[in-house]
């Protein structure tokens, strides 16, 4: 599971933090 740095940033800025509401959005991100 490799995300880049920006997009998680991104995902923790959008979830407030949330890391699994943010690996979440990172999975959905980059699974097409």
């Amino acid at each position: 599971m490799g995300f880049s740095r920006e997009l998680a940033d991104e995902a923790l800025l959008k979830n407030k933090g949330d890391v699994q509401a943010a690996a979440n959005y990172c999975f959905e991100a980059t699974s097409g």
